[in-house]
């Protein structure tokens, strides 16, 4: 029987592949999964308003607040209405990868790491 990998990251500019392990998912590079195995496709995600990392520490229904928050005096103050959606987000971030050029902090590698913090606080 020919062995199969433990894990494969089911997204193809992934760094580290722990976000698969913890799901033990074994996926193809294009996120589909491997059918040998037959449909291993992860539950879908529920997010937990009360999980909290740290005991005493801010929930993710505080953070996902705080977030908000951020977003919509972004949008206030590039004169835009305050609508939470994609496109609100995503200029936020291309804001803040103007700030990061603008101090010379690596962008692409806070990303990375924040990624990284967003997958263990879920």
């Amino acid at each position: 029987m020919k062995k199969l990998p433990k894990f494969t990251c089911c997204v193809s500019d992934c760094a580290d592949n722990r976000h698969c392990q913890r799901r033990r998912v074994i996926v193809r590079p294009c996120g589909r999964s491997n059918p040998a195995l037959g449909d291993l496709t992860p539950a879908p995600f529920k997010f937990k308003t009360s999980r909290s990392d740290i005991p005493g520490g801010l929930t993710n229904g505080q953070r996902a607040a705080l977030a908000h928050s951020g977003v919509a005096e972004a949008c206030r103050l590039r004169g835009e209405c305050e609508t939470l959606d994609a496109d609100a987000i995503r200029d936020l971030l291309s804001d803040l990868g103007h700030l990061c050029d603008r101090e010379g902090l690596d962008f692409v590698q806070i990303i990375r790491a924040a990624k990284k913090d967003w997958r263990d606080e879920r």
